[in-house]
């Protein structure tokens, strides 16, 4: 089996997080919504969405491509760093609080 810790990430290091439609406006049509996911002092990505309910849905989607890497440090922990139940628990579940915000 794979020890995932020992894999290097190719991804912009942790943690990410949401800008909403008033930080960034310059991309999206005055009726769409927008946020952008930061990570590092970078935009990392865009989500724009049309007006209804795709719109709705763009803060939320973004809060979850926000949550990216603590979800993935958790479910390592999980499998490969040998945490006690408690401590990984504690690890999903705040990576999860902050998808769902």
């Amino acid at each position: 089996m794979t020890d995932l810790s020992k894999i290097e990430a190719k991804h912009t290091p942790g943690p990410w997080s949401t800008e909403g439609a008033d930080n960034c406006n310059y991309m999206a049509e005055p009726d769409h919504a927008s946020h952008r996911i930061v990570g590092d002092g970078w935009t990392i990505a865009m989500v724009l969405c049309d007006v209804g309910e795709l719109a709705a849905a763009s803060e939320p989607n973004a809060r979850l491509m926000a949550a990216a890497p603590d979800l993935l440090a958790a479910c390592k922990a999980v499998l490969d760093e040998g945490e006690t139940t408690a401590t990984a628990y504690d690890k999903i579940r705040a990576a999860i609080a902050k998808a769902e915000a």
